[in-house]
């Protein structure tokens, strides 16, 4: 049975005591509350057997599994930001692979497992690629604020499509000039491309569902409202 990959916001219930007064004149105002803490889970796809994957007290977000299935990438608050991390499919070996002062997230893995895609953020957010282990780390845009967002890669993975101010461009996995998918200025979002190279849906001005050819055009709206960060199902393995 498939398994899927979400983020559970686990309730670690935090007892305090409500002792006396101390010399600095502070008390414990509350008996006990809860520390609330985005946590990764697996779970089958009929929502049995759920598997808690991550217990580190800092929050984590946005799991995407690699191709073959053998690991898992996602951000992880480190104290002052958001990082990204890969550990395995069954939750050990949790490494960092960005460093330094801005936000890393989003990640998407290219089709061969080989480069992870990802948004870092600062004043602005770019689109950033690296290769699967963390080198090889290659800047793609540079857009005006606030930036550029949500990498998806082509299914050849040559390509990948992201965000912008202006509305939905892609780019060349190892960077180049911008081919323009949507006309702005709009707030698009949430570019998927499907499994077979040709469209790409995503999430339009409106909130609601669209789809484009993956050479940009005229956007079919198919859903209108309620259509956030849509997914394509992946496509039968021969």
């Amino acid at each position: 049975m498939r398994r899927a990959v979400l983020i559970g916001t686990a309730a670690a219930l935090a007892l305090l005591a409500a002792g006396p007064l101390g010399a600095s004149g502070t008390k414990a105002v509350h008996a006990a509350r809860s520390v609330w803490n985005g946590d990764i889970y697996v779970v089958n796809a009929d929502g049995t057997e759920r598997v808690r994957l991550t217990r580190d007290p800092a929050e984590e977000f946005s799991p995407a599994w690699s191709p073959d299935g053998t690991k898992i990438a996602f951000s992880r608050f480190t104290g002052s930001r958001f990082q990204i991390f890969v550990m395995s499919a069954e939750g050990t070996g949790a490494q960092q692979l960005t460093f330094g002062d801005s936000a890393a997230l989003g990640a998407a893995w290219s089709p061969d497992g080989t480069r992870i895609a990802f948004t870092r953020c600062a004043v602005s957010c770019d689109v950033y690629v690296m290769d699967a282990d963390g080198r090889g780390l290659r800047r793609l845009t540079y857009g005006e604020q606030p930036g550029d967002v949500s990498p998806t890669w082509s299914p050849d993975g040559h390509a990948i499509a992201f965000a912008d101010i202006d509305g939905l461009f892609a780019i060349g996995a190892f960077g180049g000039p911008w081919h323009r998918l949507t006309e702005g200025p709009a707030d698009d979002a949430d570019p998927s491309w499907s499994p077979d190279g040709t469209q790409i849906a995503f999430t339009d001005v409106t909130g609601g569902l669209a789809l484009i050819p993956a050479e940009g055009g005229v956007p079919a709206l198919l859903l209108p409202g309620d259509g956030w960060n849509p997914r394509w199902r992946p496509a039968p393995r021969p």
